[in-house]
């Protein structure tokens, strides 16, 4: 499949509208083989996708960044350059402000972000320029759910993967997570609202640290939720329990307490 042609057409099938959700998977299994293998290199597969991920139709737009950060999920465990990795980050970065593209965009900054030194990871500078963007762009709850929690997820990965490049955004990180899982109702997404603020405590731990300058706002953040009242929907929500919930806030809320 190296040939020019057969990758365009994979590539043109998989943007098709007509193309199913198998027929995709297949393709960014098949494209991914390519890559890990070294038949192809992510930098030609850019450029091949380049006029897919730059044009004004906003669907086929959308489908180039979902192709591109789906075969990237797969290459958690192949070395890529500085370079390109740098490169990759600072296009999702850019991304994340085109909400046409926002899933594709948050799913190939957590492919990236997740990457481990030995295999090519990104470095602080790349990380902090993502979490401005996130804080700066993302509107967390005038999405879906399944966006919701991705962009959760993001932060997550943030505050564990990156913590020391991100720690000098202090309030404006503190302020941009108050907005993004304020008045939250899935328990799903709550799980990983509870967390965020647990990491956000251990980021800054000190008393007169921003934490504890902030910790009123978190605090009523989390404080409206008490008592859990959640009772799940058989076969809606997987295995979140009312139990999780209430652990998962009580072990946001001891951190909190102490700096106030």
């Amino acid at each position: 499949m190296a040939e020019a042609s057969s990758l365009q057409s994979l590539i043109g099938y998989y943007i098709d509208k007509q193309c199913s959700a198998v027929e995709q998977a297949s393709i960014v299994k098949a494209l991914s083989l390519e890559v890990v293998h070294g038949r192809l290199t992510i930098q030609s597969l850019v450029i091949t996708l380049g006029a897919y991920l730059t044009t004004s139709d906003n669907t086929v737009r959308d489908r180039g960044t979902l192709l591109l950060s789906d075969i990237l999920a797969n290459l958690s465990g192949k070395s890529l350059e500085d370079t390109a990795v740098k490169s990759l980050t600072n296009f999702y970065s850019a991304r994340l402000g085109d909400w046409h593209c926002l899933r594709g965009a948050v799913l190939g900054s957590l492919s990236l972000l997740r990457r481990r030194s030995e295999v090519g990871a990104v470095e602080a500078a790349e990380a902090n320029e993502v979490a401005n963007s996130a804080l700066a762009v993302l509107h967390v709850q005038a999405l879906g759910q399944r966006d919701r929690m991705l962009c959760l997820e993001l932060f997550e990965c943030l505050l564990e993967e990156h913590a020391d490049a991100i720690a000098p955004l202090e309030g404006d990180l503190i302020f941009g997570v108050v907005a993004a899982i304020e008045g939250e109702t899935d328990p799903r997404c709550l799980l990983l609202a509870f967390r965020i603020i647990q990491l956000l405590a251990r980021l800054y731990p000190h008393h007169n640290g921003p934490v504890a300058s902030c910790a009123d706002e978190l605090f009523d953040v989390v404080s409206r939720y008490f008592p859990i009242s959640f009772s799940p929907q058989s076969g809606t929500l997987g295995s979140v329990t009312r139990e999780d919930l209430a652990t998962a806030l009580k072990d946001s809320v001891i951190p909190l307490h102490v700096q106030l």
